[in-house]
């Protein structure tokens, strides 16, 4: 693998080879669950974590293109710093009510928004978000693990086939997601035992409403083709329920300076970044600068760039 500069996608697409057993696998996923809080772990922190040898930790850095855990952290931080940034400034351009009128046009009924809450709220009181099912489906969830990420809250995916199953913890969400409800009738006996008859909330996602003794609730896409348009409403869906789980629990904490720095676990960015990471950061603002200079007087382009020193520094 090449060096990136999207670290969580490349560990992300390596985590969710969810029908695949091999060491690669195995770290991304527990990196990706441990991302936010990696510029707080030592190495020696990281290595109790994965259970793995030093010389295989090292073997997957070298991979993604580091020759250690310091640069690796270095540009965690980085990223971070940067996503949180953009996603602030993406989400507050989001035009929720455009998207719910184009989900209209292929739904037969309007979104109740008072369920799209009731998901954030189950999302925000849960430690994991494990999502089960279709592959087809599962795959369109990336941008909302990758964002749901920058907000603390960890999305995985698994299997359903036997021995490849995620088992999921006390406090984990379950997510079931299947066109046809043919996840609930059609499982074997281990995934009955370790997803369905577990006490965990469930919430079933499905081309039509779907009545089941094993869910707490569910999500209807509510159209009549249960590929095309049920997955163009999926991915519809999911947007609408990062960018509105954002406006209930994300937006206010992130407005002021912790949106760009570790604060978020008593660490600051200057003590935990090299000086060429910081100098990254710093063109940053620059190019930032830049481009806004052409829409906005001096003054407030300087107060605005004045005012990212301080929160980084």
């Amino acid at each position: 693998m090449s060096k990136t500069n999207l670290k969580i996608e490349y560990i992300l697409k390596a985590s969710n080879n969810i029908e695949f057993d091999n060491i690669d696998t195995y770290i991304s996923r527990k990196i990706f669950e441990h991302y936010n809080k990696i510029p707080t772990y030592t190495l020696e922190d990281i290595l109790t974590i994965l259970n793995i040898s030093k010389l295989k930790f090292k073997t997957y850095l070298n991979q993604l293109g580091y020759k250690n855990y310091t640069a690796f952290k270095d540009e965690v931080i980085f990223e971070r710093i940067v996503r949180l940034k953009q996603i602030r400034d993406r989400y507050e351009s989001f035009e929720k009510n455009k998207i719910i009128q184009i989900m209209s046009q292929l739904r037969h009924h309007l979104i109740n928004m008072d369920k799209i809450d009731k998901i954030c709220k189950q999302i925000n009181e849960h430690e994991r978000f494990i999502a089960y099912g279709s592959p087809t489906l599962l795959n369109l969830l990336f941008d909302f693990q990758v964002d749901m990420k920058m907000f603390d809250k960890t999305v995985l995916l698994s299997s359903v086939n036997n021995g490849k199953i995620l088992v999921p913890k006390n406090n984990d969400l379950i997510g079931l997601f299947t066109a046809t409800g043919r996840l609930l009738g059609c499982c074997d006996a281990k995934f009955q035992e370790v997803v369905l008859d577990t006490k965990n909330t469930k919430i079933l996602f499905s081309k039509s409403q779907i009545n089941s003794e094993y869910i707490d609730f569910s999500f209807s896409m509510d159209t009549d083709n249960d590929y095309y348009e049920m997955h163009y409403v999926f991915l519809f869906l999911f947007d609408l329920i990062k960018t509105r789980y954002y406006e209930l629990y994300i937006k206010e904490y992130i407005s002021g300076r912790e949106v760009y720095d570790y604060r978020f676990y008593g660490v600051d960015v200057a003590d935990k970044m090299d000086k060429n990471a910081i100098r990254d950061l710093i063109d940053e603002f620059k190019s930032g600068l830049i481009a806004k200079a052409s829409k906005k007087n001096w003054e407030v382009v300087v107060l605005e760039l004045y005012t990212n020193i301080i929160i980084i520094v």
